[in-house]
């Protein structure tokens, strides 16, 4: 799986799943042997009909690409990443 998408009863779940799911995937790249499971580098994006239009696009024309190109530039996207 490269991509996906996960929808949430409100903007505040959406969030609190967004900063969740990141904390997680931190703690495990970070764990002994992480390396030995081969974890796929994770890139998540929150999106919400809040958001002006111009960046909602360039966040889910991100998500669209098929070898995505990071939305946040300071992240390396890696060949074994999956964005959310």
């Amino acid at each position: 799986m490269r991509r996906a998408v996960a929808f949430s009863k409100s903007i505040k779940a959406s969030q609190q799943t967004t900063d969740v799911f990141s904390d997680l995937v931190g703690m495990y790249q970070t764990s002994p042997g992480a390396e030995q499971h081969g974890m796929v580098e994770c890139n998540l994006h929150h999106v919400d009909g809040s958001m002006n239009a111009a960046i909602r696009k360039d966040a889910l024309d991100w998500l669209k690409r098929s070898r995505p190109a990071l939305w946040r530039p300071w992240t390396l996207l890696k060949a074994n990443a999956c964005s959310v």
